[in-house]
């Protein structure tokens, strides 16, 4: 549920549901930050004490106190992380019996329906075919801009099908995210590191105000990867992932 890495556009055509971020203010007066979280609905499906939730066990994703996020991720009985494909995996099991699910096919096109309001033709391309789909309501989970490109491919959008501002307030930009696997996780082992953030930029978190970086623009988070510190060597026990950005 990682608003900040994974900026998701929910848009609902028939209902025009589009979920409103979760904002809240931090700071003394004069100094005070408004940050705000962009995965209100995913939250809801994975951890809501709702008959229509999945209870997914989640931990904070940012634990840091100064970073005052409220962010979220899945993770499993012993606390580690899950994968965010966990909560896709589940949710798809849960609904097997009443669903068919599609593997391997791309929603190419949407159009009004003919047959009566507010219905939406899905133009759905598979391994061998392409075929349409009537309903009265769909839902799109997608990247943003997969979903602007969807809807330029699209014939008959109406005013109700538009993007709504909302969706256009996270901004996108073009990162490469890795989880670099480490055998000895120096931050922990040497550092005591278990959060914050580095980076080779001088101060600057963002790659675009420092382009010419050598080798390249990197930062990263100590806390944004899973870790086990059950080696047999006690000055270095750790081993992890660390999350980085460049």
């Amino acid at each position: 549920m990682s608003g900040s890495s994974r900026r998701w556009a929910r848009l609902c055509f028939g209902t025009g549901f589009v979920p409103v971020p979760e904002c809240n203010e931090y700071g003394p007066p004069g100094q005070r930050v408004t940050k705000c979280e962009w995965t209100p609905l995913t939250a809801h499906l994975v951890k809501a004490r709702m008959n229509d939730a999945l209870k997914l066990k989640t931990a904070l994703y940012d634990p840091f106190p100064g970073d005052n996020s409220k962010m979220e991720k899945i993770v499993d009985a012993a606390g580690h992380n899950a994968g965010y494909a966990t909560f896709v995996e589940t949710m798809a099991k849960e609904a097997e019996d009443r669903l068919k699910i599609f593997l391997g096919h791309e929603v190419v096109g949407l159009r009004r329906a003919q047959s009566g309001p507010g219905s939406v033709v899905v133009s759905v391309k598979g391994p061998d075919k392409k075929f349409e789909v009537e309903a009265s309501a769909v839902l799109l989970n997608i990247p943003q801009l997969p979903l602007l490109r969807l809807l330029r491919a699209s014939s008959e959008v109406d005013a109700k099908m538009s993007p709504p501002p909302d969706l256009f307030a996270p901004s996108s930009m073009a990162i490469l995210k890795l989880y670099v696997h480490y055998e000895d996780a120096w931050w922990r082992n040497y550092l005591q590191h278990v959060g914050g953030e580095f980076s080779n930029m001088y101060g600057s978190f963002s790659a675009w105000e420092a382009p010419y970086q050598f080798p390249l623009p990197l930062e990263g988070r100590y806390w944004d990867g899973d870790y086990r510190c059950d080696g047999d060597d006690p000055k270095r026990p750790c081993r992890g992932k660390a999350g980085e950005v460049c």
